[in-house]
Parts: structure tokens; sequence; C-alpha cells
């Protein structure tokens, strides 16, 4: 897997678990007691926008999903792509010592946790994220996380209603609603929430900015990423990534997600030609 795809799949993955388990981050400690607002509800999509070496944007399709995802990364103490991605490569082993024990497959995890088609999913991303060919037994969890000496810290937010430019730097957690072309009310989607963000972006955001999913872009979304990255050639380079997911979605046959009830985000309004 790339490794970018392995920061919004660990995010949605470990807010999935801690939610789970009413707010405690004893996947993480290795022991209860230490807890975070919960407050999320679907933990369904999680992107990043990733843009030079220092900054990412967070957004969920649920923004109790997001500020979950922000008080999460504030008690670890997080505040820095470098710190996220560290964190990401040293713990992400963490969500899986419950399979340890019963030896399963990494390909079987998680799957009998919900017939919902993002449940399959992110159950085959995972055990794609893991390794391939081994069993759970197979894979060292590394030990747990101390928390004591931790100084908790605050990350940015922005709501998408600001008038103000989005941060440039550090993490921002991207929330609020994007005004939308065919339909005026419906699903807001994460992608699109940080394309919203991006129009507002500082004149020093040039060059090539990526989204990336644990999930594909419905047709909604694709069509609105495609738009956008159209009308900001030669002033930006706007890439969506997620072949992982993508390849897994074609393994498992379930094609491109379509739907008509995604509010896609009116380009001429954010993005004028």
């Amino acid at each position: 897997m790339y490794f970018d795809e392995r920061i919004p799949l660990y995010l949605n993955l470990a807010c999935r678990q801690v939610t789970r388990d009413r707010g405690d981050l004893k996947f993480l400690t290795g022991s209860s007691g230490t807890t975070v607002t919960c407050g999320g509800r679907e933990n369904q999509e999680t992107q990043v926008l990733k843009f030079g070496g220092s900054t990412i944007w967070i957004a969920n399709n649920d923004d109790t999903d997001t500020l979950m995802m922000k008080a999460f990364l504030d008690k670890l103490g997080i505040d820095s792509l470098e710190a996220l991605s560290s964190h990401v490569e040293d713990y992400a082993a963490r969500l899986y010592p419950s399979r340890k024990a019963r030896g399963e497959t990494v390909a079987k995890a998680n799957i009998s946790d919900g017939t919902a088609v993002k449940v399959k999913l992110l159950a085959e991303l995972q055990a794609e994220e893991m390794t391939s060919g081994k069993t759970v037994a197979d894979i060292e969890i590394p030990d747990p996380k101390d928390l004591t000496t931790v100084t908790a810290v605050s990350n940015k937010t922005y709501k998408l209603s600001s008038s103000n430019a989005p941060p440039a730097d550090g993490i921002v957690f991207v929330t609020g609603n994007y005004e939308g072309d065919k339909i005026t009310g419906g699903d807001q989607h994460a992608e699109q929430k940080l394309l919203a963000a991006l129009s507002k972006a500082p004149s020093t955001m040039t060059g090539a900015v990526r989204i990336i999913g644990c999930k594909s872009a419905c047709s909604t979304c694709e069509a609105v990423l495609l738009g956008v990255r159209d009308r900001l050639k030669g002033k930006m380079i706007v890439s969506f990534q997620n072949q992982n997911v993508d390849n897994l979605r074609t393994d498992l046959s379930l094609g491109k997600k379509n739907t008509s009830t995604i509010r896609d985000l009116a380009l001429d309004t954010y993005f004028p030609a």
C-alpha cells in the first residue's frame, strides 16, 4: 500500500475502535482509563488533503467523526504531519491484537463485523494494509503507547463558512457544509469538503495537492474532482490517490458507487472558470 493511504485508513479504523470502546484508548495504551470525548457516528469515510511536506487537512462525511479525530490526535500530542506519519508507522498494528490470539488470517479479519459494503471494504483494505499471506499470529504487535508523559495539543479547525483562508501548515480539521449545484440538501462527502476549503486556500499554496482516502470516490465526487482539476490546470496540480482501494473494489466486484443523493460542489461558486 502507498504509505499515504495508510493515514486516512488508520484514522478511520482507530476512531472506529475508540467509538466501540466508548471513548477509551485502550487499543493503543493496553489498559483502560485514558479517554477522549466520543462523538463519532459512522466513521464511514475519511479523506485527507496533503500539500507539500508539512500540511494535511482531514475531513469526514460526518463532522462529528472529524471532531472526534481531532480529540484523538490532540490527546496523543500529535500536531504535525511528520508526527502523524511516524505514529501510523509505529502503532497501526495495535488495531489487530484481538485477532492475534485467534490466529486468523489477515484476509478474514473483521469481515464478520458486518455485512455492509463499507465494513467489508475496510476489512479487506486493512488486510492489504498490514501484509499479505500471513496470519495475524505472524504480525508483530507493537508495545502499548505510554501517554503519561505526553502533552496534549490543540490542532487547528477550519469551518467552510469562514471568510478567512484555511491554515496552510500543520494538521487542520475541516468541517461544515459546502454549496451544491444540483442538490440543495443531500449528504456531504469528505473529499468535496476538502475541495471547498481548497478554493479559499492562500496564494502560497501552489504546486501539487493530493486528496487521499480510505474509500473510492463515488461517481458524483469523481466528477467534481475532475472538474476542479481541470479548472486549476496551470495553477495547481490536483490528484486523487486511492489506487489500493480502487483495486480492492474491483477485486470485490463492487464497481464505482453511483449515487443521486450526494451534494455536488458548485464549481462556478468555488472555482469560477
